[in-house]
């Protein structure tokens, strides 16, 4: 006789008490320490040049009253600033990155403008980044002048 056990069929005479099918104890090692390590560092070393490239939009402005205090400040070169408002505004639509990178180019090929020419799905994400850089600094400047505060976030697959 079967019993149904969820979506499967169980028969019971088949069930073997031998422990031929199951486990010892022996661990399970997926690498030694040395390679872990190497793991480890590869992953460091990466998070480390992924943050210096982000960070490399943004340059660090020194308060002239204060030591203490700085800024970041952005500059979008005049020739990238349609190719920067068009691929925000394509991402903003809810376009991936890889599929504003093929939006600009298609608009390239009927518009012709030469600025839209030159983009790539790096730069993409680098517009982004800023624009989100940008608005969470006005969430930040909102929090600070305000003493309570309502915030709606929605998320991103990106």
């Amino acid at each position: 006789m079967d019993t149904i056990v969820g979506d499967m069929m169980f028969n019971p005479e088949d069930q073997d008490d031998s422990d031929a099918d199951h486990d010892t104890d022996e661990e399970l090692t997926f690498g030694s320490a040395a390679e872990i390590n190497a793991l480890r560092l590869r992953h460091r070393q990466a998070s480390a040049k992924a943050k210096e490239r982000a960070l490399s939009l943004f340059k660090r402005v020194e308060s002239e009253d204060d030591v203490a205090i700085y800024s970041y400040s952005v500059t979008i070169p005049k020739t990238k600033t349609t190719l920067f408002r068009l691929a925000v505004r394509y991402v903003f639509c809810g376009t991936s990155f890889r599929m504003a990178f093929e939006l600009i180019s298609y608009t390239y090929d009927v518009l012709g403008n030469p600025g839209l020419r030159v983009c790539s799905r790096d730069e993409i994400s680098n517009f982004v980044r800023i624009v989100c850089a940008v608005n969470l600094q006005r969430i930040a400047d909102l929090m600070r002048r305000s003493w309570a505060f309502s915030l709606a976030l929605d998320s991103a697959t990106h």
